[in-house]
């Protein structure tokens, strides 16, 4: 068991210059910025049986991260994280690094089927499409509200980062059988489902079975709003909504694989000194409340501005081996 806290300076990042500098950009990298990781982590092995015949080993490990930054620059409030389409990502002083930053979503308005937004003040802003730009937004009243900007009404919505995380496996041998199966797990965190924005998006692209949902008559309770052609708003193509993050919690299984080492005197005479053959599965399944293809996933890749971003991705495939091992 150990305990650490890592404290980063001098992290790279780009400051604002006056314009009159002339400099492209306006602004230059320097090393004006600080957080710190801290946690505790613990390493686990047990050999739970060890006999001739039968052994039996497990492994457990766990890692607790708390991660915060705590500096930028002077003139640097905030870094934006971009990903494809937008801005799902904020680093901020006081939040971890890659915070997400959403709109607040207040669900459908049963009565109308509208997209409820709430704005930086509380509000509940209603969204119509279907009207012209300059009253699309109005407020419960019916008058005209201010249109959501994502600057403006969008919070600090939850940790990018997981909480807590590790792996635990074990391996099971007896007599000439093999069992071994190893797993990780991961939770805390949160995940942005990009990918939902656009398979509900209306501009007449490919639509998820979810848009089956969509509010249709007076009444109806759904988080699905009615269908406006070429509404790219109330499901969050144009700005990212919390009704897009879920949990990243998972367990996911790496390793499955059994096997049988045919015994020694059995292959003397082919000159065959061993011959282990075997089945293998690698990420089987995973264990999640994440409804996209894969909670371990980020488009971005290894980024730290913007980790845990799903849009447009594709899961981490499932492969099935069966393979023999021969040794002469």
């Amino acid at each position: 068991v150990s305990y650490y806290k890592t404290d980063l300076s001098g992290l790279i990042i780009n400051v604002p210059t006056p314009p009159s500098m002339g400099i492209p950009g306006n602004s230059i990298q320097s090393n004006a910025a600080s957080m710190y990781n801290k946690g505790i982590e613990l390493n686990l092995n047990v050999a739970i049986i060890r006999k001739t015949d039968l052994t039996w080993k497990t492994y457990f490990n766990l890692s607790t991260l708390k991660n915060e930054v705590t500096a930028l620059a002077n003139g640097v409030p905030q870094i934006v994280g971009t990903t494809q389409l937008e801005n799902t990502n904020m680093t901020r002083p006081g939040f971890s690094i890659g915070n997400f930053f959403v709109v607040r979503s207040g669900g459908v308005d049963a009565a109308t089927g509208r997209r409820i937004f709430i704005n930086a003040a509380g509000q509940q802003v209603f969204f119509d499409f279907s009207q012209p730009a300059a009253t699309r937004y109005k407020f419960a009243d019916g008058s005209t509200a201010p249109a959501i900007d994502i600057a403006k009404d969008g919070y600090m919505a939850g940790n990018a980062l997981p909480t807590v995380y590790g792996g635990i496996g074990t391996n099971v041998a007896y007599k000439g059988f093999d069992l071994t199966v190893d797993a990780i797990y991961s939770f805390g965190n949160k995940v942005y489902f990009g990918s939902r924005a656009g398979l509900l998006d209306q501009r007449f692209w490919n639509n998820t079975t979810d848009v089956l949902k969509r509010w249709t008559t007076p009444g109806q309770v759904t988080d699905i709003p009615k269908v406006i052609y070429n509404d790219n708003i109330s499901n969050g193509s144009a700005f990212p909504i919390d009704a897009n993050l879920f949990n990243g919690n998972f367990v996911k299984f790496r390793n499955i694989a059994i096997g049988y080492t045919i015994p020694t005197k059995i292959m003397e005479r082919a000159k065959i000194t061993g011959v282990r053959m075997y089945v293998q599965m690698m990420n089987p399944f995973t264990i999640t409340k994440y409804p996209g293809s894969d909670p371990e996933i980020s488009v971005n890749g290894n980024t730290a501005l913007t980790p845990g971003v799903d849009r447009n991705t594709i899961g981490q495939s499932r492969t099935l081996t069966i393979g023999a091992n021969l040794t002469f």
